[in-house]
């Protein structure tokens, strides 16, 4: 069954802002970002779509959920004893693309980018508790196409986990590029699964400058995940 949350309270901390872009107390800029994030707020409108969905089958390299193939190693290991999982689109929302900061302005344009960048975090938390209290699972690991190291789950798969929505990725204003990305672009697909050991694909990603790496890489499990065999 797939569920739609277009209702998600989106309440950022301003002294967490201020010192994670290093603003100073009373300073221009940040009274300046401070007006900002006024306008991101008051025009926030975070959507999710999710759904519960199976296992149905599995081979050496792949997993079958509901009707759809997927061809990764990783996330066939990910899920070797796992039946049910969570497949779900997370958007910041179009509302915020129609934000524009002043042409030239590119301390702005970075606030800008980093405030939507935070409505999407804040969504994608909000569905991981919920699907937590609804659910009463383990807790959660996920996986997203594209993230990581590019042979983890390749992004392509973008196409086979949208057709897991039949289209209603639509009603949350959501699209798919020829080139598998998502628009809005402040947008992240994935699945959750129950996991005893807390999983993030950045465990396997040696990109150590990434600005978007959440955990250090683990040669460890790197080396574990090359073994074919599940």
């Amino acid at each position: 069954m797939i569920h739609i949350i277009n209702k998600i309270p989106y309440k950022p901390d301003n002294d967490a802002h201020a010192a994670g872009l290093r603003l100073k107390p009373d300073s221009a800029d940040l009274q300046d970002f401070l007006k900002l994030k006024k306008i991101v707020e008051t025009k926030a409108s975070p959507k999710i779509i999710y759904k519960e969905a199976y296992i149905t089958g599995r081979r050496q390299h792949s997993i079958t959920i509901d009707t759809v193939q997927f061809n990764s190693l990783v996330l066939r290991k990910n899920l070797t004893d796992i039946e049910k999982v969570f497949c779900y689109i997370v958007t910041c929302g179009r509302e915020l693309e129609t934000v524009k900061t002043e042409k030239n302005n590119f301390l702005a344009g970075y606030w800008l980018d980093y405030l939507m960048e935070d409505v999407l975090n804040h969504a994608h938390l909000y569905l991981k508790e919920h699907i937590r209290r609804k659910y009463k699972t383990a807790p959660l690991s996920t996986m997203n196409p594209g993230a990581g190291h590019a042979k983890l789950w390749p992004i392509e798969e973008q196409k086979q986990l949208f057709a897991l929505f039949n289209n209603r990725e639509k009603d949350i204003g959501v699209s798919l590029t020829k080139s598998f990305l998502m628009l809005p672009r402040k947008s992240t697909s994935g699945i959750f699964f129950p996991s005893a050991k807390s999983f993030q694909s950045c465990q396997l990603c040696r990109r150590s400058r990434c600005p978007g790496r959440s955990t250090a890489f683990d040669p460890a499990l790197w080396q574990k995940m090359q073994n074919d065999k599940p």
